[in-house]
């Protein structure tokens, strides 16, 4: 798969018997699928959960007692018709976990004897365990100039939830997800930005919830690091020598850029570190910011977008009809403002979309992860929800995406993003990404501010 290397595998090791001679000349490589609602998938989930999926961890903590990891069970194989590819407990091992040839048989060894002894066990299963070809010891994002993403951005003081946040010095960079209102208990309201917390405190000043004297941080959207990356990039242009018409151009948008106010405002509170979510057991990680630049409209919408949405489409899976299609494209052309956060979970097998986002600027899609991935950090594992891409082969998201809003098909939001293959600290394939239900971390900011949370 890209960007691992299988260490050990239960699967067969000669992909060209698996592969369609007449579909490529290329080497095959195996795509995935998420766990859905089919017969086969809805048999194997509970047995999974209620039989195997503790043993499992308990293996692995035994054969890597230190280290990160993540355990994804999901669909993988050669084969187009994704049912036809068999279920695949895939373990993805950080430079830092000490994953070494015997551990990982041992490790492959007990999940098959594991799987031999779990009641309704007759669903064939394989198991791959890898670790990164590269090692990413920094969560650090590469800048880059925003007049590729949008070039009206330095025409709008609009900080809409695509837009990148960021500290005033500092390399990392996520989405803002949007905007919250918090009611205290006198019933005055304050509007906040809420983003992953990992994104704006990355050195984790503010380490608990709610800590009495917090850390200063201040926050800039656009985020400074893109903004200085954008101003370089235009003087670079001009100096090369553009043309007078694209050069009066360019020096017009230099100097509007130079004259933007991309302060944004100041921490107030975060997750903390170490914390998970209450009645989810998936990891905390969000952050509300307090707008101190007055010129500011917080306001929860959507990019404005005039074209249809082609991005939709898949020519292998007719999961999105044509009526779809011209609802979504009339909907999302006004830019219109978020629908109320969707409270229940999500389906096995059910679509989401991921909108525009600081690095992925397209809309994405995938689909929801019946079995929900355990990934193991700083000595916590945590069970977090696991998105697929609908498209072989294609990311939902990407770094610097952290902080984006997941919405269903009726486009409600119902979660939001923190991690995927490259971030580091998720490990899995390419292709899945982890997401929080975003009421349960709207839940969980009331628990540690009081009051009442909503979305604006």
């Amino acid at each position: 798969m890209k960007g691992l290397a299988v260490y050990v595998s239960s699967h067969p090791s000669d992909p060209s018997c698996l592969a369609d001679p007449l579909m490529s000349t290329w080497t095959p490589i195996k795509t995935l699928s998420a766990i859905g609602a089919s017969d086969l998938d809805a048999e194997f989930t509970p047995v999974f959960e209620n039989n195997i999926h503790d043993n499992i961890v308990s293996s692995i903590l035994t054969a890597l007692p230190g280290g990160d990891w993540g355990l994804n069970v999901l669909r993988l194989g050669f084969d187009t018709k994704h049912l036809n590819n068999p279920i695949t407990i895939h373990l993805v091992v950080a430079p830092n976990g000490g994953l070494s040839p015997d551990a990982a048989c041992k490790i492959v060894s007990d999940i098959l004897t594991i799987i031999a002894a779990a009641p309704d066990s007759s669903q064939l299963v394989h198991i791959d365990v890898c670790h990164p070809l590269e090692s990413s010891s920094s969560l650090a994002t590469i800048s880059f100039s925003l007049l590729d993403r949008n070039p009206e951005v330095y025409h709008s003081s609009a900080r809409l939830p695509y837009s990148s946040v960021g500290l005033v010095q500092s390399e990392y960079i996520g989405t803002l997800s949007g905007y919250i209102k918090h009611r205290d208990k006198d019933g005055r309201d304050t509007v906040y930005a809420l983003t992953c917390r990992h994104v704006i405190d990355p050195h984790s000043a503010f380490r608990n919830a709610c800590q009495a004297t917090p850390a200063h941080l201040s926050v800039t959207c656009p985020a400074a690091s893109d903004h200085n990356k954008t101003l370089e990039t235009i003087t670079t242009d001009i100096a090369i020598g553009a043309r007078p018409s694209q050069r009066e151009i360019l020096e017009q948008t230099l100097q509007s850029a130079k004259e933007y106010n991309i302060a944004f405002g100041d921490v107030v509170a975060t997750s903390g570190t170490g914390r998970l979510l209450p009645h989810f057991q998936g990891r905390s990680d969000w952050a509300i910011i307090s707008i101190t630049n007055q010129d500011i409209m917080a306001e929860n919408k959507h990019v404005r977008s005039s074209d249809s949405f082609v991005s939709f489409k898949h020519p292998l899976v007719a999961l999105l009809d044509v009526d779809f299609l011209r609802a979504a494209t009339q909907y999302f052309t006004s830019g219109p403002h978020f629908k109320p956060v969707r409270d229940d979970d999500l389906s096995p097998g059910e679509l989401v979309f991921k909108p525009r986002s600081r690095t992925t600027n397209k809309w994405t899609r995938g689909t929801f992860n019946a079995i929900r991935s355990t990934q193991r950090s700083a000595g916590i594992a945590t069970r977090e929800w696991c998105l697929v891409a609908l498209l072989p082969h294609e990311s939902m998201s990407a770094g610097g995406d952290s902080g984006s809003i997941i919405v269903d098909q009726e486009f409600r939001p119902i979660a939001m993003m923190w991690g995927g293959d490259t971030h580091g600290f998720a490990h899995g394939p390419k292709g899945v990404a982890y997401a929080s239900p975003l009421s349960k971390v709207m839940r969980d900011i009331e628990e540690c501010i009081g009051g009442i949370i909503s979305i604006v």
